[in-house]
């Protein structure tokens, strides 16, 4: 509905109504993101905690 009503795709018109409607929500995600993709390299290094334990 958000992209249909803004003229966006589906992602755009979704982006676009959580940065409105929740500000420091969308801001806290997009740090978040940030954090994950500059440190991408040491992330990958180690597995998943829940791989350890299966």
């Amino acid at each position: 509905m958000a992209a249909n009503t803004l003229d966006q795709s589906m992602w755009d018109g979704a982006r676009r109504l959580a940065g409105v409607s929740q500000p420091e929500a969308w801001n806290a995600m997009l740090t978040g993101a940030l954090i994950v993709q500059a440190n991408r390299e040491a992330i990958e290094q180690y597995p998943r905690a829940g791989a350890m334990h299966s």
